[in-house]
């Protein structure tokens, strides 16, 4: 009898590690400098204003973001796409190379070195240091 419970605890265990992994890393995803960047990207090409509001320090009415967001659409529209290469974090801050890559030819047209601080628990896209930077 206790054989069978035991048989049964070594297929079961396994299953639900990895049904809890699959859990955590499933709604990690919307979490960090990278989904910040993701969410950004994405609403610069969206024109969500709201978003780039939310994933920026400086706010989405700033012409730092404007150029921001208006060269990530250059990009996106030029073919590019983007390559996240290396990530730095250090207490509050991060800062992600990003490369924007042409999948056709495998060009890099460019590099953006971003930098996000973190208010709390969320990460926000530093735009002037990024301009900055890059």
């Amino acid at each position: 009898m206790n054989d069978g419970r035991a048989g049964i605890a070594r297929v079961v265990a396994p299953i639900l590690l990895a049904a809890l992994t699959v859990a955590v890393f499933s709604k990690l995803q919307y979490y960090g400098p990278e989904s910040t960047l993701r969410r950004f990207h994405a609403a610069a090409l969206q024109g969500d204003v709201a978003t780039m509001d939310a994933t920026t320090v400086q706010g989405a009415g700033s012409s730092d973001v404007q150029k921001l967001a208006q060269y990530v659409r250059y990009l996106a529209q030029s073919g590019y796409a983007p390559q996240p290469l290396s990530m730095d974090r250090r207490p509050g801050l991060a800062r992600c190379d990003v490369a924007y890559v042409d999948p056709m030819i495998r060009g890099v047209l460019d590099h953006i070195f971003w930098r996000l601080v973190l208010y709390g628990h969320t990460w926000k896209i530093d735009a002037t240091q990024t301009l900055a930077s890059s």
